[in-house]
Formats: structure tokens, sequence, C-alpha cells
């Protein structure tokens, strides 16, 4: 379960019933290396929906994974 005490940003914690946009959404994760915003992304765009660009995008070797339901696997050679 993730926590607001774990997260280098805890703004989004606080911010529950607030809008927020996806790309507010990339930002922390980019910038804040946020789990909490990596998982929504995650569960509103889905997976493979986000492997599909990033494989458009180009980068070699990224292997974008869940990192709820990846068994705890995604610490090998992964991105979450």
């Amino acid at each position: 379960m993730l926590n607001a005490s774990d997260e280098s940003e805890g703004e989004l914690y606080k911010a529950e019933e607030q809008k927020r946009t996806l790309r507010g959404w990339c930002e922390l994760v980019i910038t804040a290396s946020s789990s909490l915003a990596t998982n929504l992304l995650i569960e509103k765009l889905g997976v493979e929906n986000i492997r599909a660009t990033v494989h458009e995008l180009g980068p070699d070797g990224m292997n974008v994974v869940d990192p709820l339901r990846s068994g705890g696997n995604w610490g090998r050679g992964t991105t979450r």
C-alpha cells in the first residue's frame, strides 16, 4: 500500500477529491518520482497503451511494467 510518508511528493495524497490532468501526473512521475502518480497513470491509461506509446517513441531496451501486478519483479531491468 502506498503511503504519503514514503513519497518524495506528498501533495498528491492531499488532493484526493481534486481534479488533476494526465500531464500533471506525468510531471510528478518525472520530477518527483511519484509512485502514486505512476500507479494512477497505469490505472487510467493501461500498461499496454503506455508500452505502445513508449515503443512509438523508440527508446531501446525500455520495458514498462505494472508494479501492482508484476509480482514485485519490476526492479530487474525494467522501468516502472
